[in-house]
């Protein structure tokens, strides 16, 4: 049997190009349009919202009637994983009735980049070294008995 060894190549080659492929991910909720339009402002209330798109992804930290869809797209390439393609943000406000108030939509435009601290907190307390830590589990150790 006589073997070429381009053949042997081949699928080594296709495993390495499959590597170098970008990937799509979605992570949020995917609002359809038709679903969106069968929404109107002071007619429908939170029940409706609910059964048309579905529970918020979260709801504002201080106003439980501000209901916040989120979906954001990203691409995996190689070496860069994590590259946001599109954010948007649908906000729902209802008035003290439960009714809709306000209907907005956001993009990755009107969002900030936060950058977190370096910082560090010092805390109150007290630091157990190797000694502190051993006597204490020894004095735990006979209390038990």
């Amino acid at each position: 049997m006589h073997f070429r060894p381009i053949f042997s190549v081949l699928p080594v080659l296709a495993l390495l190009m499959a590597g170098c492929s970008n990937v799509r991910h979605t992570h949020g909720q995917v609002i359809p349009e038709e679903n969106l339009a069968m929404l109107e402002v002071g007619k429908n209330d939170k029940q409706d919202v609910r059964r048309f798109l579905g529970s918020p992804s979260t709801v504002a930290s201080f106003n439980d009637d501000e209901w916040l869809y989120i979906t954001t797209k990203t691409v995996d390439k190689p070496l860069s994983p994590g590259n946001l393609v599109e954010r948007e943000i649908l906000v729902i406000n209802f008035d003290e009735n439960g009714k809709i108030a306000q209907i907005n939509k956001k993009d990755a435009s009107e969002s900030r980049v936060l950058t977190p601290s370096e910082k560090t907190t010092e805390t109150q307390g007290q630091s157990l070294g190797i000694v502190d830590q051993m006597l204490d589990n020894l004095g735990r150790g006979f209390g038990s008995q």
